[in-house]
């Protein structure tokens, strides 16, 4: 119908493409169409705590005082910040994997020349450079978020029998690098996502695991 009206619903960790996605279902935006956003009290503070951060004079209680437009640019606003860190950690588990392909890679190369010769806890110890335990436990503290270069050190240390070239340290090198960057860079901007903080809380904890 050309005067339909659609309820568009956002989630904590809902990024621009995935709201303009589900607003262009209604292909008759701007021609009678229109879309009413609900927005339940924990996203909308989650919006609000963006805005502030960018400066804007935002509280809880403040949605029924703004304008349409302005309530849109802070969603819009909050939107593309949760794309950000969306990007931001997969660039995060990108790193995380080249480093861990490190000592897989000179693993897998030990276990198929010499497979032969490795047995009980010298193949074990080999073979376990592939597990990724899944920890299910639930801290009863409220852990503190860390920063990436601590992940990766983190990584680093468990494994330094599997570093063996100078090609393996320069990749390492590289994403030491990297790493330091993104820090860096996050301090600087003051976004810290929450997502973000989640995955690299939960490599920490299958790190613990190995």
């Amino acid at each position: 119908q050309l005067d339909a009206t659609a309820v568009l619903t956002l989630g904590k960790d809902m990024t621009l493409r995935d709201f303009a996605q589900g607003a262009y279902r209604m292909r008759g935006i701007g021609k009678g169409q229109r879309i009413h956003l609900f927005i339940i009290p924990e996203v909308h503070e989650l919006i609000v705590k963006n805005a502030c951060l960018g400066g804007l004079p935002r509280t809880r209680g403040s949605a029924g005082a703004l304008t349409p437009s302005q309530m849109l640019s802070d969603v819009a606003a909050w939107l593309v910040v949760n794309s950000v860190n969306s990007e931001r950690m997969q660039y995060n588990m990108l790193q995380v994997q080249n480093l861990t392909n490190v000592w897989r890679k000179n693993a897998w190369i030990s276990v198929k020349d010499h497979y032969q010769a490795l047995s009980g806890p010298h193949l074990a110890a080999y073979l376990k450079v592939f597990n990724d335990p899944v920890d299910q436990a639930v801290s009863r503290f409220v852990r503190k978020p860390k920063t990436f270069m601590d992940l990766v050190e983190k990584h680093v240390q468990t494994h330094p029998q599997f570093i063996n070239t100078d090609e393996d340290r320069a990749v390492i090198d590289s994403i030491r690098a990297n790493a330091q960057a993104l820090d860096a860079d996050r301090s600087q901007t003051g976004f810290h996502g929450e997502q973000e903080q989640e995955q690299e809380q939960e490599q920490e904890q299958e790190q613990e695991q190995e």
